[in-house]
């Protein structure tokens, strides 16, 4: 099918990459898609860099938060937006909404590729710990959070995914439109509750072997303590959404 998209970039401090993240994307699918940056705020010049753009390319958007509303709200955000058509794309059958990390660890030809694959199912996910997915600058420290992650959720929720943590997920509309209301985790941890939710009501989710290239320097994770910390963080959200669905 040929797919229209709506591709939410969240985007927190990312000055040193997000310029060259969002026109690869707006430059790859063109009038195939409409790019939604989601600024969580920011206090470097990520702000002012999509600013620019948005006067440059003519299918971007962007929507600006002042304070940080982490990288989970930010993506809900972006959704609500693309599902309330704010911006005037029209969705019909053949749409589909996504998110992507603003480092471009997913190129956006790896992004077409997953989408394409999306078949007959409600949505799709990258995975970078099935058979055949290809996995480039991840550090020690990341691999070993990630296990650890990875092992708790599966404990908790017992979700039928080896990666529940990889930057790209894409949906249909439709399936969209019944996970949205629900979602209420603002940080990282939001992609654990966006699949529970998903498999509460049944939906159809693959999980294909991607192509990922790790970046270093992310904002949203943030220094090595920060990722310690951040990791509690998930975890103590991970035990509050447990008690919850």
């Amino acid at each position: 099918m040929n797919w229209k998209h709506f591709i939410v970039i969240p985007a927190y401090n990312e000055e040193k990459r997000i310029e060259k993240t969002v026109r690869d994307y707006s430059d790859h699918f063109k009038e195939k898609a409409e790019i939604l940056i989601v600024l969580n705020g920011c206090s470097d010049k990520t702000g002012e860099i999509v600013r620019g753009l948005k006067k440059d390319l003519v299918n971007i958007e962007y929507l600006e938060f002042s304070e940080a509303i982490g990288k989970g709200k930010a993506v809900h955000e972006g959704f609500r937006y693309a599902l309330n058509k704010v911006s005037g794309f029209k969705f019909q059958d053949s749409s589909l909404i996504g998110f992507v990390d603003a480092d471009e660890a997913t190129s956006p030809e790896e992004y077409k590729r997953l989408a394409g694959l999306i078949g007959d199912a409600d949505g799709v996910i990258g995975s970078r710990f099935l058979k055949g997915a290809k996995v480039y600058g991840r550090s020690f420290l990341r691999n070993i959070v990630g296990y650890k992650f990875h092992l708790i959720v599966k404990i908790l929720f017992n979700l039928p995914y080896k990666d529940t943590q990889c930057g790209v997920k894409i949906f249909k509309a439709d399936a969209l439109k019944k996970i949205l209301p629900e979602l209420k985790v603002s940080n990282m941890a939001f992609d654990v509750e966006m699949l529970a939710i998903a498999l509460k009501y049944k939906l159809k989710i693959k999980e294909i072997p991607t192509i990922w290239n790790g970046q270093p320097e992310s904002g949203a994770l943030g220094s090595p303590i920060s990722l310690i910390k951040n990791g509690w963080k998930m975890f103590w959200t991970l035990v509050e959404l447990k008690m919850r669905i």
